[in-house]
């Protein structure tokens, strides 16, 4: 019997099809931020005119959700250990559909210098208005799963 092992997969590659919306919440006063990134609350940045699915793609094999926090942690410059799959994915975007998924940053406060030198920024619910519907629904279910 032979086995065929594939190369390793890059860290933007692993980013292609794993999406997801990061969060800080401060454990003193759950103040909840999420990662906003060039007008995008969802990571990496989706289509523009990506919509949310119904529901998540049944599959029989998906990778395991901490699959790409490795590209997640190499592109916003914190630590693999600081960042934290939270639950089952919140929804699915684009064509075809692919799992969004809710990450936590485990850090005591928000790494804003960390995010800011590659253009990010954590910000409230409240100042992602404007961004994409779907995006939004997105932020929503996120909400309600952080608050419980």
């Amino acid at each position: 019997m032979m086995i065929e092992m594939s190369a390793p997969v890059c860290a933007q590659e692993q980013l292609s099809e794993w999406h997801c919306v990061l969060y800080h919440k401060q454990r003193t006063s759950a103040r909840t931020r999420f990662l906003r990134l060039s007008g995008d609350v969802v990571f990496p940045q989706p289509d523009e005119d990506a919509t949310l699915a119904e529901t998540v793609p049944s599959v029989k094999v998906r990778a395991h959700p901490a699959a790409g926090l490795a590209g997640v942690s190499a592109t916003v410059g914190l630590g693999a250990a600081e960042l934290r799959v939270d639950g089952e994915p919140l929804g699915a975007i684009g064509e075809p559909p692919t799992p969004v998924w809710l990450v936590e940053v485990t850090t005591i406060d928000p790494p804003f210098d960390e995010v800011a030198a590659f253009g990010g920024a954590f910000v409230s619910i409240m100042e992602m208005r404007d961004v994409p519907e779907a995006q939004r629904a997105l932020l929503r279910l996120a909400y309600e799963r952080i608050l419980g």
